[in-house]
């Protein structure tokens, strides 16, 4: 895996780019939209390893093991272990602790009203992603 500069932002530049962000992802209306966002943020390997994430979360929820997973995502069971225990904490308590910005915290309340969880709630905090 390649290494990243330990530089970090200052909070406002921060806040700045997640608040655009999300401005833009409550402004996709269809799936082209979607998969123009994507590529404008992923690279082609970063958007197969999105896939992996979510392809986990799905598997999860159907009740597959994690070796069953693993093999069917060509992944370790230790890589599922990492995914399933990355989304225990809940979105809103992240985004309330690292971005003090209300504008943030409405665009995650309205968000929470429009959409339904992908996900039930068996794996306590998963519901929040979308």
């Amino acid at each position: 895996m390649s290494t990243t500069c330990k530089k970090y932002f200052d909070k406002k530049f921060k806040e700045n780019i997640w608040t655009r962000f999300l401005r833009e992802i409550k402004n996709i209306k269809n799936c082209e939209e979607l998969d123009a966002f994507l590529d404008k943020y992923l690279t082609p390997q970063g958007k197969i390893m999105f896939e992996k994430r979510l392809g986990v979360l799905y598997l999860l929820e159907k009740g597959l093991s994690y070796r069953e997973i693993g093999r069917e995502l060509s992944i370790t069971s230790k890589t599922v272990s990492f995914i399933k225990r990355g989304f225990k904490n809940p979105t809103k308590r992240i985004i309330k602790k690292r971005f003090k910005s209300k504008e943030l915290l409405d665009i995650e309340a309205k968000r929470d009203k429009k959409y339904k969880p992908l996900f039930s709630t068996k794996y306590k905090g998963v519901q929040s992603i979308i």
